[in-house]
């Protein structure tokens, strides 16, 4: 008997669970909205409401990352006013991080504040991306009308879908076709900005941008097909993955802009340190540079260089008759004139004062002396100069001293030296003429 009421209570256990799981199966398949039948167990685990009170703290905990990112930025940018755009991309992430936080307080604060006011931000940040993307191209002058539309545009249709329609995955999705417009806008931008030496952080940037502009399109493909929200702070899985992606490629692009940032200052100021300010023309170090370079390719390829040493013919009698300015207009005009007269892979460089250098690639001295030629002939062309407000003619020659690679034990100090002998002797022999170093 006892043994048969424990094996009917048993049965009794077995059937009531057998019973609950089935109605919860029965519940479960009744999910308003889900789009697959069959599997609600998976779209309630994703889509399914949670404790509100995680998506406030991870909302809040977003918003202080991008904030102190904001400050960070905005700390560098005032060590260092050479580095352009980070000022407008600390106002980016400081926008972004506020929209963040205003969007974590909803509930307590009115509809204007949390939805409306918020969005504006999120908007208004990639307004500021665009500015520091114009500061970086050295574009001052042109405005980011597109997205500033975009801004307008969405001042006039936020509060309408906040109150009149009071439609939340209308708002949600308006919201994010139009940040999706402003990504656009700005990676098409950015990829305007085609330079060898930035390649690589400008890659980096763009896919970030790019899986910005995916996340936007995702999202808006979820809520126009397979799921009706009804508050930001619902707590799902998808929430949660969606604030990780936002806050993960706001990051990418800040990253990536502020190493375009840094790379676009070094580059500038390598330039600086090799380049000659006045001429805009290779300094003596650089220009050795491209000397030894091509010295060791002569010496892998048997194919000759040879080298031009230039130097104007009584430059003096310009800055002390003209002025100054004059001379330094005179050796802007010539410098013109000498790029006009060499080839693409020629390299110019400024010895000093008034001596100028060019190396020529893979030219003999019959070469060489044609190109010599050129420079001669278009240099002792007057010059037009306006001094103390009255127009002048200004007449100036030069000198040339030429020499080519020999081979073997030749130097690039042995090649100088020739040219140079070269130079003085045409000036002993009268000025404005070419020699060839024997």
């Amino acid at each position: 008997m006892t043994r048969c009421s424990s094996h009917s209570n048993l049965s009794y256990i077995e059937l009531t669970l057998s019973c609950h799981e089935k109605k919860t199966r029965v519940c479960m398949n009744m999910v308003p909205g889900c789009p697959f039948p069959g599997r609600s167990d998976i779209y309630q685990l994703i889509f399914g409401s949670g404790p509100q009170i995680e998506m406030r703290v991870l909302f809040i905990f977003a918003a202080i990352l991008l904030l102190s990112g904001s400050l960070w930025l905005l700390a560098v940018r005032l060590s260092s006013s050479s580095l352009r755009g980070l000022g407008w991309l600390s106002g980016a992430a400081a926008l972004s991080g506020g929209g963040l936080f205003l969007s974590a307080c909803y509930g307590p604060l009115p509809l204007i504040l949390s939805v409306v006011l918020a969005g504006e931000l999120k908007l208004l940040s990639n307004v500021l991306i665009e500015l520091s993307l114009i500061e970086l191209l050295e574009n001052e002058a042109r405005i980011p009308k597109f997205n500033l539309a975009i801004v307008a545009l969405s001042m006039l249709a936020l509060p309408f879908v906040t109150y009149e329609h009071a439609d939340y995955r209308l708002r949600a999705t308006f919201l994010s076709a139009m940040m999706l417009a402003q990504i656009s806008r700005n990676a098409w931008l950015l990829w305007s900005l085609k330079k060898l030496h930035l390649r690589h952080v400008l890659r980096f940037t763009l896919v970030g941008m790019f899986l910005s502009a995916v996340f936007q399109a995702v999202k808006i493909v979820i809520m126009v097909h397979y799921w009706v929200p009804r508050s930001p702070l619902t707590g799902n899985w998808y929430d949660n993955i969606s604030l990780f992606c936002y806050l993960l490629c706001s990051l990418w692009v800040i990253s990536g802009f502020f190493w375009l940032t840094t790379l676009q200052l070094t580059s500038k100021l390598e330039n600086m340190a090799g380049t000659d300010p006045l001429t805009r023309l290779a300094n003596r170090r650089v220009f050795r540079e491209w000397m030894q370079r091509e010295h060791l390719r002569s010496l892998r390829t048997g194919v000759p260089f040879s080298l031009l040493i230039v130097d104007l013919d009584h430059f003096k009698r310009v800055n002390d008759t003209m002025g100054h300015n004059a001379g330094d207009e005179v050796i802007r005009v010539c410098v013109e004139r000498m790029q006009d007269s060499v080839r693409g892979i020629d390299v110019l460089g400024r010895w000093g004062g008034e001596e100028f250098v060019a190396l020529l690639p893979r030219a003999t001295v019959d070469a060489a002396e044609l190109v010599a030629e050129r420079i001669r002939r278009n240099i002792e062309e007057p010059i037009k100069l306006k001094v103390r407000g009255e127009e002048k003619l200004c007449r100036i020659t030069v000198s040339l001293g030429i020499t080519s690679y020999r081979g073997g034990e030749d130097t690039i100090e042995d090649m100088f030296d020739r040219a140079d002998r070269a130079l003085y002797a045409a000036k002993e022999a009268g000025r404005n003429c070419i020699l060839t170093a024997a």
